[in-house]
């Protein structure tokens, strides 16, 4: 209960916010949501056009992408915590800026703190560079990130392609289900865990 009540503290902070310019074109900021006490937790890039109008993470044709994910590995939304590192509809689906990705990343870092998982699972490279720096993990050049497990403290960070890559590519199904399929065993397990863990 007091994780929620202080993830709803948080979530006031995150619609009200007004310190980059996407509060002045975005229809409603997205607060994170799931399960406050999860182990496992999401983090994509940010709100699409479907997830902002809806309110709710992963909608759409990718959140059909996502449902598949979960189901592949016996998971569901209501256990697993699900954000994004920018809480506003990015104009043009674009890259965040550096003013937005500093601007959001204290809410991502809050987030963290509050839940404490025990899998941080970025999905697609903003929010994969974004970890992997907060934690002094950069040595790795980005094109072999993706699969890779880091070790930072309590916690692993597991980064894994964005779904919605399967709507533009569907030749990365086959791998992107594979890195999936480590997900709850590297939630539930060791970290003297299989190849591909850096510190």
């Amino acid at each position: 209960m007091r994780k929620q009540r202080a993830l709803g503290h948080l979530c006031r902070h995150i619609k009200a916010c007004c310190h980059c310019s996407l509060h002045e074109s975005t229809a409603q900021a997205l607060c994170g949501e799931g399960n406050a006490d999860a182990s496992l937790f999401f983090i994509a890039q940010a709100p699409g056009e479907t997830e902002e109008k809806v309110g709710h993470m992963f909608m759409g044709p990718t959140g059909r992408v996502v449902d598949q994910l979960f189901q592949s590995v016996h998971l569901s939304r209501e256990e697993v915590y699900m954000t994004n590192l920018i809480k506003c509809r990015l104009p043009g689906n674009r890259k965040p800026k550096m003013v937005e990705i500093e601007s959001c990343g204290f809410y991502l870092d809050r987030e963290i703190e509050i839940v404490k998982p025990r899998l941080l699972v970025p999905m697609g490279y903003c929010a994969t560079r974004y970890l992997l720096e907060r934690y002094g993990l950069t040595h790795t050049p980005a094109k072999e990130q993706i699969g890779r497990l880091y070790v930072s403290g309590s916690f692993l960070i597991y980064p894994v392609r964005h779904p919605s890559a399967l709507l533009h590519n569907p030749s990365l199904r086959e791998e992107l289900f594979r890195d999936f399929e480590r997900i709850p065993h590297l939630c539930g397990g060791a970290l003297n865990l299989p190849d591909h863990i850096s510190h």
